[in-house]
């Protein structure tokens, strides 16, 4: 079973959020939110980061979602089988 990695970079509109709102963290698969990605819509799973440092500088508390670091990033990007970016 492949594994995905869904890296948000900014809030989600169109098919990315349809997509990614249907099938959240499904088959081992993780979504990370870094930059103006803290600000996407909420969203169902249990295998959602946020990367800690990004939603500090923009004061946003996201109390749902687990946090990382950027190292914690590069790490998650080795571990999965293909990345995607939206």
């Amino acid at each position: 079973m492949l594994r995905h990695l869904h890296i948000i970079r900014a809030p989600l509109s169109g098919l990315p959020a349809e997509f990614l709102k249907e099938r959240p963290g499904e088959n081992g698969s993780a979504i990370v939110l870094v930059g103006d990605g803290v600000y996407a819509e909420e969203l169902n799973g249990k295998s959602i980061y946020f990367i800690d440092e990004d939603a500090k500088s923009r004061g946003v508390e996201l109390k749902n979602y687990k946090p990382l670091h950027y190292e914690d990033l590069v790490r998650l990007i080795f571990e999965n089988d293909r990345i995607f970016l939206w």
